[in-house]
């Protein structure tokens, strides 16, 4: 009976991460702004003892520095991820309305429209 309690508690414990987990996430190239924020903040879950300051760093630390998000960031120097994440759907909304507009040229230059 005990080794099926302990089994059962056991299965349904998560392994948390300490914070330096989240240094290693980075924003691959061609990666989408919606898709490396949602990665991180589900890791962002999975870490304990999340200090704000660190979290914001390893954000900051894993974006693309070209991209105008991290531009924004630290011209700003935002240090809480509260404003990061109020302020980062603005970007999303670019960021997807700009590669709509091109994948649109795209395809109609493909088709040999003007």
């Amino acid at each position: 009976m005990k080794h099926a309690l302990y089994h059962q508690y056991a299965s349904r414990q998560e392994l948390k991460n300490n914070i330096n987990h989240l240094l290693t996430i980075k924003m691959k190239p061609e990666e989408s702004l919606k898709n490396y924020v949602n990665y991180f903040q589900s890791q962002m879950t999975l870490v304990y003892n999340c200090n704000d300051d660190v979290i914001v760093a390893a954000f900051i630390n894993g974006l693309q520095v070209f991209h105008s998000f991290y531009k924004y960031l630290v011209k700003h120097k935002v240090t809480r991820m509260l404003d990061i994440i109020s302020r980062v759907q603005k970007y999303i909304q670019i960021e997807d309305a700009t590669r709509d507009k091109t994948s649109c040229f795209l395809k109609r230059e493909n088709k040999g429209e003007k």
